[in-house]
């Protein structure tokens, strides 16, 4: 008869706590003893039902056996990751536990270790340790969580604690099973959210100590800044008397005298004198279906909100039109046009009546004599006559037809519609017989706007291009081309000095010093999708379309406000535009449309 039970093979196999044998699988009639190992115990049941515990290190017989439990009695080392605990204020926790169990070598401990662990098997191993241990664990990690804040968790003096609770939320099963806790069970405690937090709590409180340093820099620096403003000031106003003297020459071909650097200093100069010029009353955001009214000078809440559910879909454009002394909201819908009144009057609704499904809307609307025109990428230049919804006209349908992209309808002062198709811009006359003309760009046009005599377009490779509408054969590149497609173009001319605002995604807005080769920059710590210029501030819009910024115009280094629009309403900017507190003259046009 072979024997099937090797203690040395046992002694070798660490995943095996303890294993009942019979007798006859030991013993045989050469072999009557088995001398046990010092880690091992056994309990030794006689054939009449009484058993006795055989300690490591000692003997067991064959005499009168008839079944033998032999145990291992090293300490066991269990590991366990628990999740979804929550502390006393509320955070989520995951806690990892590392501890040891131990079989007590005695007979009535084995004899429990037997019934409860062993039942109506023959083997214990560690997976059936690790899972009879399981909740006592997460039952102690519970309770200690519980009644902690997340403070106390993360701190590691915190979790020596934790050793008594679970003791006691062990002893019972310790108790039943013949199982002993270990010393010096570890625990940890790990919360992104409240680590989150702290960082979030420590970069907050590094901030407010930069801005007190930064109060404190500026406080210093404001009287050095009042002198120097003030003697740049100074010769921009020796500047403008010498141009008044002379005929044909203007201020800005006076500054070019300067080097760059002297130049850059007084064109910021220039923008402080002359923002106080006109105010902005308030910058329009459309978002959502909401048209939002925002103060400047204090971005924070909307001073006015509009909801604007209709019909003709969800909104996506805003302009303000000009029409003699009478100015308009127009908001573009995504089948139609919202003519709104900039005090608390009636709002009328155009709708168009195309029949084909679109998934865009109108990007631009403008007011020229008694009809309105708006233009949409799917459908094409759209007019109704103003106080007539009904009287709907689909124009141009043969230039717009097949079209990619139709943008940016406005007007010059001839009463001329300009409108951009592609890599085309469009001038048509509508009160003429005369057909519409056709200038065509080097790339597709991403933007466009008519100011100061010339037609201006940025494009998709990212120039800028003009062509004067008294000679639309002379195209002039006012920027090269670069990776940047060109989100938005503003005219701006506060102080005599033309320039050109130029957003194209990048973390900063340019300002082109139009005939100069100067320009400025004014910096932004996001990517900047749309700009607008007024005389007495600049507003941009983030990449994201969730926020906007506004700068001051001679502080171009960083942004004095911000609104988070997605806070506000939950919705991404479709589109803003600039209210002035009075109308600017026909050639001073403070901002020009952003094309998306």
């Amino acid at each position: 008869m072979s024997i099937q039970f090797d203690i040395e093979k046992f002694g070798r196999q660490p995943e095996t706590i303890a294993q009942l044998v019979r007798s006859d699988d030991v013993f045989s009639l050469m072999r009557r003893r088995v001398a046990l190992p010092p880690a091992c115990a056994a309990l030794v049941r006689a054939r009449g039902g009484q058993a006795h515990h055989v300690p490591g290190g000692g003997t067991v017989e064959a005499d009168g056996a008839s079944e033998i439990l032999f145990v291992r009695t090293t300490p066991v080392d269990l590991h366990y990751d628990v999740p979804s605990l929550r502390s006393e204020d509320g955070y989520d926790f995951s806690a990892t536990v590392e501890l040891t169990i131990c079989v007590v070598p005695e007979r009535s401990e084995l004899e429990l270790l037997r019934k409860v662990l062993l039942g109506s098997g023959s083997r214990v191993d560690i997976g059936r340790i690790r899972k009879f241990c399981e909740e006592p664990v997460r039952s102690a990690l519970t309770e200690f969580s519980r009644t902690r804040s997340a403070a106390d968790l993360s701190a590691a003096t915190t979790w020596d604690k934790f050793d008594a609770v679970l003791d006691e939320r062990f002893k019972p099963v310790g108790f039943a099973s013949g199982l002993a806790l270990g010393p010096d069970p570890r625990v940890t405690f790990a919360s992104p959210a409240f680590t989150e937090s702290r960082r979030m709590e420590s970069t907050a409180a590094l901030r407010r100590q930069r801005l007190e340093a930064d109060a404190q820099l500026r406080s210093a620096s404001v009287e050095a800044k009042r002198a120097h403003l003030s003697q740049l000031q100074d010769v921009l106003s020796k500047a403008r008397a010498l141009a008044e003297r002379n005929d044909g020459v203007g201020v800005a071909s006076l500054l070019q005298t300067f080097s760059a650097s002297e130049r850059g200093e007084l064109y910021l100069a220039l923008a402080a004198s002359n923002e106080s010029t006109v105010r902005t009353e308030a910058i329009l955001v459309v978002a959502g279906n909401e048209l939002l009214w925002l103060d400047p000078s204090k971005l924070g809440e909307p001073v006015r909100r509009l909801p604007l559910d209709s019909p003709v879909g969800g909104l996506r454009s805003v302009r303000v039109a000009q029409a003699g002394d009478t100015r308009t909201i127009l908001v573009g819908a995504s089948r139609g046009i919202h003519v709104v009144d900039i005090g608390e009057g009636p709002r009328d609704t155009y709708a168009c009546e195309e029949s084909t499904a679109v998934r865009g809307g109108f990007n631009a609307a403008s007011i020229i004599g008694e009809r309105l025109f708006a233009t949409h990428s799917e459908i094409g230049l759209v007019s109704w006559r103003i106080g007539a919804p009904e009287d709907q006209e689909l124009c141009l349908a043969d230039l717009t037809e097949g079209a990619s992209t139709v943008r940016d309808v406005q007007s010059e002062d001839s009463g001329r519609l300009w409108f951009s198709v592609d890599d085309r811009l469009i001038g048509w006359r509508p009160d003429s017989d005369e057909p519409p003309c056709t200038i065509h760009a080097p790339d597709v046009i991403a933007t466009s706007t008519i100011c100061d005599g010339f037609v201006i377009a940025g494009l998709g490779d990212g120039r800028v291009v003009r062509w004067p509408l008294m000679d639309l054969t002379a195209m002039e590149t006012i920027r090269g081309p670069s990776r940047n497609k060109v989100r938005s173009i503003c005219w701006m001319s506060g102080g005599g000095v033309p320039r050109l605002l130029i957003a194209d995604g990048r973390s900063h807005l340019d300002m082109q010093v139009l005939g100069d080769a100067h320009y400025g920059v004014y910096r932004c710590a996001q990517a900047v999708r749309w700009g607008f210029g007024a005389d007495d501030c600049i507003v941009g819009v983030n990449a994201n379309r969730d926020q906007v910024f506004v700068w001051r115009l001679h502080a171009p280094d960083k942004p004095t406000e911000t609104v988070s629009i997605g806070r506000l309403c939950g919705h991404s900017i479709q589109d803003v535009a600039l209210l002035a507190a009075a109308a600017p003259d026909a050639d001073d046009q403070s901002s020009s449309p952003p094309s998306a």
